[in-house]
């Protein structure tokens, strides 16, 4: 979608942020790229954006870089979302410091990850701050907030 395409946002819009959105960085699940998703969720009149990209991090320079460029008014979330055996979750990231833990767990083999959220959810690590998790790709997902702002 073009620049010039997206349609105005409303003038007395909603504050709404998304906060899973995935871009031509997850393999064959995103379409549209980070510079793209930007400007379109600014043009739509989105108070924040949620990049979480499957197991990466890797579209968050270019999604900050335009809105940089394009003063875009849209606060950039950074997170990942991550599909293990009968878990699916996505992290987001309110600081640095969860930045740094989220760029630590990417790498890691599924159950070395597993037991890292399950420490995270007994309050041992407060770096991820929001999960949103489901027993299967099927079933209802719930928000589940472990802390932080936003």
């Amino acid at each position: 979608m073009s620049e010039t395409s997206a349609a105005a946002p409303p003038s007395e819009a909603v504050a709404y942020a998304e906060l899973f959105c995935r871009s031509n960085f997850s393999f064959l699940q995103g379409a549209s790229s980070p510079e793209e998703l930007v400007s379109t969720a600014a043009a739509l009149g989105y108070q924040a954006l949620a990049l979480t990209d499957e197991c990466s991090v890797a579209g968050v320079v270019r999604a900050h870089r335009q809105i940089k460029r394009q003063q875009l008014p849209l606060k950039l979330i950074i997170g990942s979302y991550f599909q293990l055996p009968g878990l699916s979750l996505v992290l987001l990231c309110p600081d640095r410091h969860a930045y740094a833990e989220l760029c630590r767990i990417i790498p890691m083999p599924d159950g070395a990850l597993k037991k890292a959220i399950t420490s995270w959810k007994n309050g041992i690590y407060a770096a991820a701050s929001i999960a949103w998790h489901s027993g299967c790709r099927k079933a209802r997902q719930r928000l589940t907030s472990i802390g932080g702002n936003y």
